[in-house]
């Protein structure tokens, strides 16, 4: 009887009907003798037959007829494979990337995604590349997540600040991630006045949890969005100038909240320190984990580094270029009251 057979005779019992040969594995189920594995063989078996089934024609139009079959019956196949992918991308996105992309999880994305392609790679030493095709898939959930850790970012920067620069120490105990991000903010040792310190660790946090994604080429995604959070920022700042009550109709991005004033001049300054630390230096050196992330990444693939290397510097350089352009604004805001206040008196 079939279904006694040893497991490698069945499998390669090419022509077995799927019906009869699905039986004989559901009674092999039950004598733990890997079913799935003697599936996939069997199927690989008769596509090995199918290929060898195939006879050139010895006409002059034999060898065109004989790569049309082959290349139908080959490349059908490996349409499957893209097919198993697609469906592969929709139950991650289901019962994984779903959750963690709505609540903002940017890390648990992240590493979902890079799971997966990291057994895709292994395809690529062959020579089949599919993870373009799961990097579209999962596109819209890393960028869900992506936007929404920004969106955070924006909110949680404090708009009550006394404006006092301080060390960051201040603020060690705040700080949700305890390990890498906070040694690193601390090291650069700047003062700044609490909400600026707020921002700068939850950017810290932010570059780490999205370094890997630059594979995703969501490099460029990742630092328009962050410099939208920062020009955000900016405006709060300028709402903390005391001159900004008989401007208020000219910046209505800056949201609802309600800015405490920099009254004195010293408490002005420390405007101006927070948002010139931030652009000149906390935050292209955080940006910087992209670069380094993204070397990691492809260290088997040179050429991929050189290039992703090339593109990214003048893309930071134009970007830090933007971050010092919307100090610009701050600056000319403190000017201006300045000025006023001198004409005044």
């Amino acid at each position: 009887m079939k279904l006694w057979m040893p497991g490698e005779q069945l499998a390669y019992e090419a022509k077995e009907k799927e019906t009869e040969l699905r039986a004989a594995i559901s009674a092999l189920k039950r004598l733990g003798d890997g079913p799935h594995s003697l599936l996939l063989s069997a199927h690989y078996q008769r596509y090995q037959y199918n290929m060898q089934s195939l006879r050139p024609s010895n006409t002059s139009y034999g060898g065109g007829a004989y790569t049309a079959a082959l290349s139908q019956l080959v490349f059908s196949a490996i349409a499957q494979a893209t097919n198993q992918i697609e469906a592969f991308a929709l139950l991650v996105k289901r019962h994984a990337l779903a959750s963690s992309a709505a609540a903002g999880g940017l890390r648990a994305a992240a590493e979902c995604v890079q799971i997966a392609l990291g057994h895709c790679s292994l395809l690529e030493a062959r020579g089949l590349e599919l993870c373009p095709l799961l990097l579209k898939l999962f596109r819209p959930s890393v960028e869900q997540a992506l936007d929404a850790n920004l969106k955070r970012i924006e909110e949680s920067t404090a708009a009550a600040d006394d404006w006092e620069l301080t060390y960051p120490s201040t603020i060690a105990r705040q700080s949700v991630r305890s390990s890498t991000s906070l040694c690193t903010s601390i090291s650069y040792n700047h003062k700044l006045s609490s909400s600026a310190h707020r921002f700068n660790v939850m950017v810290q946090d932010f570059f780490e949890d999205v370094g890997p994604l630059l594979s995703k080429q969501l490099g460029g995604r990742t630092l328009e969005g962050l410099f939208q959070v920062f020009d955000s920022y900016i405006d709060m700042l300028i709402k903390a100038l005391p001159g900004y009550m008989e401007e208020e109709a000219s910046f209505e991005g800056s949201g609802n909240k309600v800015v405490g004033m920099a009254e004195t001049e010293a408490q002005q300054i420390a405007l101006l320190a927070n948002a010139s630390l931030l652009a000149d230096d906390m935050l292209p050196r955080a940006a910087m984990k992209l670069t380094s992330a993204n070397q990691s990444n492809f260290k088997d693939d040179t050429r991929r580094k050189v290039s992703d290397r090339q593109n990214r510097h003048p893309e930071q350089r134009e970007w830090k270029r933007r971050l010092a352009t919307s100090v610009d604004r701050l600056k000319d805001n403190f000017c201006r009251q300045h000025a006023c206040f001198r004409s005044y008196f």
